[in-house]
């Protein structure tokens, strides 16, 4: 399972940067705006939930219900916080765009780069497998005692 984790790690790495190459500004914001789209999702479930929940025997809404419905507002208010903060710091987005954008010409101009990142993945996985290995040897196994 470790070595099957580093192979998925590494074959979705080089994905998210062959993506990241050809459409850099559409994966930021999509990922930027898909925060309040899902926080309003959340909003309009939670009260869907809450509003058309069973009632009690009495005839009135179970208070876990209230509840619900005064937590729900909790993720329409991180929405439009998001969506403000989205707004004012859009000039500061566009900039990050385009240093990610000179990032990845930059990997693409020169890909011995990967190349060395993975040998470095490599070197610091086989010294961690070591280490732990030495550890557990000399901390975790204890001492036998030979009884007669």
């Amino acid at each position: 399972p470790f070595i099957f984790a580093i192979i998925f790690s590494i074959f979705v790495g080089f994905i998210w940067i062959s993506l990241l190459r050809s459409f850099v500004q559409v994966l930021i914001w999509g990922v930027a705006t898909s925060v309040p789209v899902v926080c309003i999702t959340m909003f309009i479930w939670t009260m869907w939930e809450a509003l058309t929940g069973a009632l009690r025997e009495s005839g009135k809404p179970d208070p876990q219900d209230n509840g619900l419905v005064a937590l729900s507002f909790l993720p329409l208010g991180i929405a439009f916080g998001f969506i403000i903060l989205l707004r004012v710091r859009r000039k500061e987005i566009d900039k990050a765009i385009k240093v990610i954008g000179l990032a990845c010409e930059i990997i693409n101009d020169n890909p011995r780069m990967l190349a060395i990142s993975l040998m470095l993945l490599g070197v610091y996985v086989l010294f961690s497998t070591i280490w732990l290995v030495f550890f557990s040897r000399v901390f975790l196994l204890g001492r036998m005692v030979q009884t007669s």
